[in-house]
């Protein structure tokens, strides 16, 4: 997904967000992908931003 010619979603950031919702645990998600908790949580944030 591209917002402005940035790519904003990657395939990472997907099954991250797919594990978030599963879980329903950022933790839980990181640690299932082999991430830091403070990695996924900006890589959320980020999303975010650039959504708006």
């Amino acid at each position: 997904m591209e917002k402005g010619g940035r790519r904003v979603v990657d395939e990472d950031l997907v099954k991250l967000l797919i594990l978030i919702d599963r879980t329903g645990s950022l933790l839980s998600a990181s640690s299932s992908l082999g991430l830091s908790y403070s990695r996924a949580w900006e890589a959320v944030a980020r999303l975010e931003r650039a959504l708006g």
